[in-house]
């Protein structure tokens, strides 16, 4: 896949992401709220960015210090993302969070971020994926203890 389309199909993904954890939270979760829209915003911008330079009349390779930079940049947003939603994965997980969402919802995010940054080191081989395959979540149990599944023997 070109590296313009992995892009804009990735941030179109990750643009609904954040719209739908806006939308699941109660409206009481202002704070919350308030950081997922930052994270909104900066998926849009990249986006918007990456659409445009779609239609640009070059080749990728014409535009690759550009390109690169936006890929870049798209990574250091993504990772800040799933830090993101790990903390509101634990606040779900210890009913600190009052939304309408599903922890399946929640932890199908953080396996699809790390295929795409598996993607995107094709490009960009100093972008690393996630360590343990997207698993730097540890689920726990309702006491913020982890699930025997998930602890080191």
């Amino acid at each position: 896949m070109p590296l313009l389309s992995l892009l804009n199909t990735w941030l179109i993904d990750q643009l609904g992401h954040s719209i739908l954890l806006i939308n699941m939270l109660d409206p009481l979760e202002t704070i919350v709220a308030t950081r997922s829209e930052r994270f909104r915003n900066l998926f849009r911008s990249l986006l918007s960015q990456a659409q445009s330079m779609a239609m640009f009349p070059y080749s990728e390779s014409e535009i690759y210090p550009r390109l690169a930079l936006l890929g870049h940049e798209t990574a250091d947003v993504v990772k800040r993302f799933y830090r993101y939603v790990e903390t509101v994965t634990r606040l779900y997980r210890k009913r600190q969070v009052l939304n309408k969402t599903t922890l399946r919802f929640l932890e199908h995010h953080f396996s699809e971020t790390n295929y795409f940054l598996i993607k995107l080191s094709y490009y960009f081989p100093d972008i690393q994926p996630l360590p343990d395959g997207g698993r730097l979540y540890q689920s726990e149990d309702d006491e913020g203890r982890p699930h025997s599944r998930d602890a080191k023997k």
